[in-house]
């Protein structure tokens, strides 16, 4: 079951709670449930129940931007705490109808427990920099040669040693990426290695949905 907080102005009153409804109505459709509760959140645990009940397997639940929401909202730090407010209850089902839950699956671009929400589901393992989730939650090696290929023309990547920081502009200053990197001389342990070091700082814009800088210097 997908939750999907990546569309809409949620920067207006109780539209969180609309769109929530919405999507509800969308998987009641698909499945047949039927549901008289009048909440988000007794609605989507019904259906977590119903689900599980109906298929005979526990459900697996992702929700995408989970907490996009919040951060549209900042400007408007009322509605952004409504916004936050409503969805620790939401996130609470989770934890409460784990009989019927195999897994949960959040994305989004803060950690969970720095907006205030991890009191309502507090038993989630962050895989966001884990090794063996690197290709689901970060960039491989092949993704630099086809993504960052035009950025970094006649480079041999067998030569060089290339460290990464990724920043998201809407949560940090211009330029946190690069200073991150020289600030706590990722650098350092590489240099016995006698390669060319570079220092490669993207930022992002969720807004945009884009690279908004793109910064290369010699460690």
């Amino acid at each position: 079951m997908r939750l999907d907080f990546s569309g809409g102005n949620f920067k207006e009153p109780n539209y969180v709670k609309a769109a929530l409804m919405a999507q509800l109505d969308a998987v009641e459709r698909r499945t047949g449930v039927v549901s008289d509760y009048a909440t988000g959140p007794d609605r989507f645990a019904h259906l977590l129940e119903a689900l599980h009940d109906h298929s005979g397997q526990p459900v697996a639940v992702l929700i995408d931007e989970y907490d996009k929401p919040i951060l549209d909202a900042l400007e408007v730090p009322d509605i952004a705490r409504a916004n936050r407010d409503f969805l620790r209850g939401l996130y609470a089902v989770i934890k409460a109808s784990d009989a019927h839950v195999r897994f949960t699956f959040i994305t989004g671009v803060s950690k969970f427990s720095k907006v205030s929400l991890s009191s309502g589901l507090n038993n989630l393992t962050d895989i966001t920099l884990e090794p063996e989730y690197s290709a689901l939650c970060g960039y491989t090696d092949a993704d630099l040669d086809a993504v960052f290929a035009p950025e970094l023309p006649g480079l041999n990547r067998d030569q060089i040693r290339d460290l990464f920081e990724f920043k998201v502009v809407e949560l940090a200053a211009a330029g946190a990426a690069m200073a991150q990197l020289q600030e706590r001389q990722y650098a350092d342990k590489y240099r016995a290695l006698e390669q060319p070091i570079y220092l490669i700082a993207v930022e992002f814009s969720k807004d945009e949905r884009n690279l908004t800088a793109f910064d290369v210097e010699q460690a």
